[in-house]
């Protein structure tokens, strides 16, 4: 199958149905947002068409609502099927001549969402609705989140140059695109900016100095770039810990989120550089350059007790600046910014469009055969959408987000995304200074019940000083608001102990619950989960399917490995 368009397509060729207009809808509420994509796609051909609709998997967020509605029809809900329940039921259907449409997922494809949609009459009209939820990303000043929405979400493995759902038709049909976004905060909203695009900022909503609305600006009808807006709001660094209540499960869900701020020791360290130098970065130059920039500002900043390399990632093979890692010195640096500027900026775009997509497994496997094994190691990857451990990344959004994603969680990094227009500096000196300072070690989260129960988590993302922490934690016993939660950790410093207490609210619904088991699924097909700690990494494949399974099934979580089943008249 030829996945190079998303969305409705029909054909052996894959061809495209007309996208007539999409209405973005996003309802950002502290650090969580819940987005709808309504799209309205036409048949225009006098023929009746099979269709099928493909979407991807985003492995930072969870899609838990799927609709279809066609010619102002009834509405028709996905529900999430573990994948054998799923083909037993498809089975059965086909035999009974029932127009069942059900997610299929492609065995080398798996982070795609396909499904078939069945026939769509001359002229026809339908709609898909996809509803997801995400957390806001982390931004360099403590008191300010980004919510990002992708201009498209090709997948650069499966060769998607096209792939987009915010990009025009191939038939350069007009297709207006609507994005209205309600942001509530818990403390006032002190500014909102977007340096993607031009947007319109209503304030003070129903009187409230905690809620606004934005839209854009113009009428859009490309998105050729992110669409980024960041959200400065007091307070927003200080912990917070949500506990939601869902009726269905019968559990509760604690959400925690606070930026810790730690005066830590600077520890003599190796950081290691793997740069995409490839064709598909070339092809964009501003782009390209201020990659560049980023790494000589990163050198340039370098403690002198410092050990650095740097690994140039191209095409079909990668170089570097020495066989291991060296001190900094005159005589380093000097040749470090030689290697740097022997990156060749030139570029053939006819010969890019048909490039592999780079490998980046050999660099990586390489800096961490050959890295230092008397100081702590830290690898930075810059890139843009074509590639992406310790830890950190820096990279473009657009197409890398599941490999970047799996990358820092299974290294027990994060990542910052740059604009192209945006300033570097600021963000780079958090980035190194987490870098050489010493890992906080052995985090855990133990969680005090009124009754004096306790529950230890061990299962804790890495903390980092000056990034964002949130953790979920799924509780099927009772929980309440008077419940305490202490995370502690080891330090150079000595022992780290930071307590919380559960906000005075309790919430009802799915959504922290959603977003927890789409961690947990993350978890299960990194290799990271707590049942992989308990097992000394392993756990058999027949395990993952069956608990990626259930989870996707309970709170209706597309995944690779389930299926999404729908009756369409």
């Amino acid at each position: 199958m030829n996945n190079n368009l998303f969305g409705v397509i029909h054909g052996k060729n894959m061809k495209q149905i007309t996208l007539k207009n999409i209405d973005i809808e996003a309802n950002i509420v502290d650090m969580l947002a819940e987005v709808k994509i309504t799209q309205t796609f036409k048949n225009e051909t006098p023929e009746t068409l099979q269709t099928e609709y493909t979407f991807p998997l985003i492995s930072s967020v969870a899609i838990y609502k799927f609709e279809v509605e066609v010619d102002g029809g009834k509405t028709i809900n996905g529900i999430i099927k573990e994948s054998y329940e799923a083909n037993q039921e498809f089975n059965e259907a086909v035999k009974q001549n029932n127009n069942n449409s059900d997610k299929r997922a492609s065995n080398n494809k798996s982070d795609l969402f396909q499904f078939s949609i069945g026939n769509l009459k001359p002229f026809q009209t339908t709609v898909i609705k996809i509803t997801y939820l995400t957390e806001l990303k982390n931004d360099a000043d403590i008191e300010q989140v980004r919510f990002i929405l992708p201009a498209t979400f090709r997948t650069p493995r499966h060769k998607l140059s096209k792939g987009s759902f915010f990009h025009k038709n191939n038939n350069n049909s007009e297709c207006p695109i609507s994005i209205i976004i309600t942001c509530k905060t818990t403390s006032v909203i002190n500014k909102i900016e977007s340096p993607s695009h031009f947007i319109s900022t209503e304030w003070n909503i129903d009187g409230n100095s905690k809620i606004a609305r934005i839209t854009l600006t113009k009428d859009v009808q490309l998105l050729d770039r992110d669409f980024v807006l960041i959200i400065k709001s007091k307070d927003l660094d200080q912990p917070r810990a949500f506990l939601e209540y869902n009726e269905k499960t019968s559990s509760n869900c604690i959400m925690l989120t606070f930026v810790p701020t730690f005066s830590m020791t600077t520890v003599r360290s190796e950081l290691v550089f793997i740069v995409n130098t490839s064709s598909s970065m070339r092809r964009d130059a501003l782009k390209f350059r201020k990659t560049i920039q980023s790494l000589e500002f990163l050198l340039y900043s370098l403690p002198q007790d410092c050990y650095f390399n740097i690994i140039s990632v191209e095409d079909n093979h990668y170089n570097t600046l020495s066989d291991k890692s060296h001190q900094k010195s005159k005589t380093i640096f000097s040749k470090a910014l030689g290697f740097i500027k022997n990156f060749e900026l030139e570029y053939n775009y006819e010969e890019c469009e048909a490039c592999e997509t780079v490998d980046i497994y050999e660099p990586l496997k390489w800096a961490i055969e050959n890295s230092l094994s008397d100081m702590p190691s830290t690898l930075f990857l810059l890139t843009d959408n074509n590639v992406e451990n310790r830890d950190v990344n820096i990279g473009d959004f657009v197409g890398c987000e599941n490999l970047i994603e799996t990358l820092t969680n299974v290294g027990r990094g994060y990542t910052q995304f740059l604009a192209t227009n945006e300033r570097i500096e600021k963000k780079l000196r958090g980035m190194l200074r987490n870098a050489v300072t010493h890992p906080i070690t052995d985090c855990r989260l133990i969680w005090t019940a009124a009754n004096g129960e306790q529950d230890v988590i061990e299962e804790i993302p890495a903390l980092f000083s000056g990034n964002r922490f949130t953790f979920y934690c799924i509780e099927e016993n009772e929980a309440s608001v008077n419940d305490t939660l202490l995370l502690t950790a080891n330090s150079l410093e000595g022992i780290i102990e930071l307590k919380f207490v559960i906000e005075n609210i309790v919430l009802e619904g799915n959504k922290i619950h959603a977003l927890a088991a789409k961690k947990l699924i993350q978890s299960f097909q990194d290799g990271n989960s707590y049942i992989h700690n308990q097992n000394n990494g392993y756990m058999s494949e027949e395990q993952i399917e069956e608990e990626i399974g259930s989870l996707s099934n309970l709170y209706n979580i597309a995944t690779s490995r389930t299926r999404m089943k729908l009756m369409v008249p």
